[in-house]
């Protein structure tokens, strides 16, 4: 499974170049050993699939994933965010809110939406 921002998402023009050039090395690129000849012959490095990729995306969301036990380490990780937001508590603050709202409609204390691709094997 790859994580990876939706190129159709509004944000940074970094995130969005890093989530489709993630996607395209996902697929096909990754599956095929033509790709990158030299990591198959040189390294002895085997083609991958990968079977499953979510996006974000907020507003085209199929599937959900409670993140409950694992708020505390994301909170954790954008307190190492201080030089890119001015409030680093507020923004804390309302990532907590807003994972709290996506779980409530199913039954979780925080949650997180993607849309889901399954690649065909």
């Amino acid at each position: 499974m790859v994580y990876v921002a939706d190129e159709g998402f509004i944000n940074h023009t970094d995130h969005r170049a890093c989530g489709q050039a993630t996607i395209d090395a996902v697929f096909p690129l990754a599956r095929d050993h033509l790709s990158f000849p030299e990591l198959y012959t040189d390294e002895s490095l085997q083609p991958h699939k990968v079977a499953t990729l979510l996006l974000t995306n907020l507003e085209k969301a199929n599937f959900i994933v409670d993140i409950s036990d694992y708020l505390p380490h994301k909170l954790e990780a954008i307190k190492a965010h201080v030089s890119q937001v001015p409030d680093v508590g507020a923004v804390m603050t309302r990532f907590a809110e807003r994972a709290a709202e996506t779980g409530k409609p199913y039954g979780f204390g925080h949650a997180e939406q993607f849309i889901r691709i399954d690649i065909p094997a």
